[in-house]
């Protein structure tokens, strides 16, 4: 495994911080919309992770 991939753990650190930084800008920003767009993003990616462990263990 890469030593930049990154643990459902970690996904899930990303998206909290996302969410919090997005929480900070106005409402209808580019930047707020696009920040909540990659928490989501982080947020699937941590699911799957966590799926995938589920599998094999």
């Amino acid at each position: 495994m890469s030593e930049n991939s990154l643990t459902a753990a970690q996904c899930d650190e990303v998206e909290k911080a996302m969410r919090e930084d997005a929480a900070a800008l106005p409402p209808g920003s580019p930047m707020k919309q696009k920040l909540l767009q990659m928490a989501k993003d982080y947020r699937l990616l941590a699911d799957l992770k966590k799926a995938v462990l589920r599998q094999v263990h």
